[in-house]
């Protein structure tokens, strides 16, 4: 799934145009029962606060409802989500934004008004609220029901268009790393793996170096090829190189990329089987690291090291006593 487009606004939460507004509520103050909205200021949506407790909320954290907007707000409808009494950290309001996001499930454009301070802080919220729209849909039949498109934050924070787009590769890589973990492995496999790592990398300043069986063999790459014997789609070994800053230092990624990990001969019983498509997870966050870097425009050099191979069971497969040459 792509991620929605994220954006930083300095007009009043009310004006912001959307499906959904998200606005954050807490308790008003010890003791006291009333429940009030954080960071709106003052305006058409103060309306809202009044009716907040007849529906039973508190403000505790990670609790939401969704509103008709009153009259003055320009979003079709309100998502209050809970952000309780503890100082709003970065972290705690990417967990309210990623909270909020997934109630609204399928709203194509989304606004958010929760408070911010610092650069810090809108990257968290942005980031939060891109990572809980995330669905991925490409196996579903019949789904065509849209994603989050578009989530734009209302804040006045100086910086905030730069944080805006770190939160923008932030949420990128996230995506990358959980569709590829989601994939089922009939079609994720060495191969294809380095054909969407290209197709993902299009246009960034990345450099590609793959090498297959003949080359692994001629590099003594003894282990990746034990490991990927026994299927008939053979292992691959990818560099995915970032070289921003030509200074001596150099960061290097290695990922483990066993698209279906069923233990070769030393077959997994099968409640250690489930799941082991998620055995090239490394190699997807290696990937996705050196990406987001390059969107980024970082000063550093850094090279993603993908071992990717399939490891199953047939006549060709590895022996437990056999010797690698690596």
């Amino acid at each position: 799934m792509a991620s929605p487009v994220l954006s930083v606004s300095t007009r009043p939460p009310a004006e912001l145009e959307g499906d959904a507004l998200i606005v954050g509520i807490a308790p008003a103050a010890a003791g006291d029962e009333a429940v009030q909205l954080v960071g709106t200021g003052e305006g058409p949506l103060g309306a809202v606060a009044a009716g907040l407790r007849m529906l039973g909320l508190t403000g505790a954290v990670d609790e939401t409802a969704r509103i008709p907007a009153p009259a003055g707000v320009a979003a079709a409808s309100i998502l209050v989500v809970g952000l309780g009494r503890a100082p709003l950290t970065p972290e705690a309001l990417r967990t309210a934004a990623g909270t909020a996001a997934r109630a609204l499930g399928t709203a194509v454009r989304v606004a958010v008004a929760l408070p911010t301070s610092t650069p810090a802080d809108v990257q968290a919220v942005l980031e939060g609220a891109a990572m809980g729209a995330y669905r991925f849909t490409e196996y579903r039949s019949g789904d065509s029901t849209p994603g989050t498109a578009s989530i734009e934050l209302a804040t006045t924070v100086e910086g905030a268009e730069h944080a805006a787009d770190a939160a923008s590769a932030t949420a990128a890589a996230v995506a990358l790393v959980r569709d590829l973990v989601n994939t089922p492995p009939n079609d994720l496999y060495p191969a294809s793996f380095v054909e969407r790592a290209r197709a993902a990398a299009a246009g960034l300043p990345l450099e590609f170096e793959e090498w297959g069986p003949d080359e692994l063999a001629a590099g003594g790459f003894g282990g990746i090829l034990g490991v990927g014997q026994g299927s008939s789609r053979p292992p691959r070994l990818l560099a995915v190189r970032y070289r921003r800053d030509s200074g001596d230092a150099h960061l290097a990624l290695v990922g483990k990329g066993i698209t279906f990990d069923s233990g070769g001969l030393s077959l997994k019983p099968a409640a250690g089987m489930v799941g082991m498509k998620y055995d090239m997870t490394g190699a997807a966050t290696a990937l996705a690291a050196v990406i987001a870097a390059a969107r980024l425009d970082l000063p550093v050099r850094l090279t993603a090291w993908l071992c990717l191979a399939e490891n199953m069971p047939s006549s060709t497969a590895m022996r437990p006593n056999d010797v690698l040459t690596i």
